[in-house]
């Protein structure tokens, strides 16, 4: 514990000097010797509270991310993602669009509608919940791949 000398305590007053009802002018009076320190304490200050808001937010995150009933809130609101992007998927099926186009225009529809979704999570949710018909076009592991031309040169291989 930090002993105090009375002889070595730095008087400081303080007073408010105007209120207007949002704003209030604070006037502080620190003594010659004080002043060039002030600063450096107020940013130290201005620190040490940043880096504890930051530690509450990651409290708040870990606390969240391990509440059941937070869990148990975004399983539900991913089952009802899910659901809608399948149903805008069977309605473009049905429609009488292929695999590919459906996907497209799934994505297409949650974009103009101002969601951010990609084809590959419209893809993954689809493929996960069997939308799929098989096709002898598709690759060994059921992967909608597009083929790519690889340069001959590149495929040689030198002997030493």
């Amino acid at each position: 514990m930090i002993g105090l000398n009375p002889y070595n305590v730095v008087p400081f007053d303080y007073q408010v000097v105007a209120c207007d009802g949002e704003h209030a002018t604070i006037q502080v009076q620190v003594p010659i010797n004080f002043a060039s320190t002030l600063p450096s304490l107020l940013s130290s200050l201005q620190s040490t509270l940043s880096l504890m808001t930051q530690r509450v937010r990651v409290a708040n995150a870990v606390a969240r991310a391990t509440d059941p009933v937070e869990i148990e809130k975004r399983k539900e609101q991913a089952r009802q993602r899910e659901s809608l992007i399948l149903s805008r998927f069977d309605k473009c099926r049905a429609a009488g669009a292929s695999d590919r186009e459906a996907i497209r225009q799934t994505r297409d529809y949650f974009r103009s509608n101002g969601y951010e979704i990609t084809s590959f999570v419209v893809e993954i949710v689809a493929r996960d919940n069997g939308r799929f018909r098989k096709s002898k076009h598709k690759n060994k592991n059921d992967l909608i791949i597009t083929q790519s031309r690889q340069n001959e040169k590149s495929t040689k291989i030198k002997s030493l």
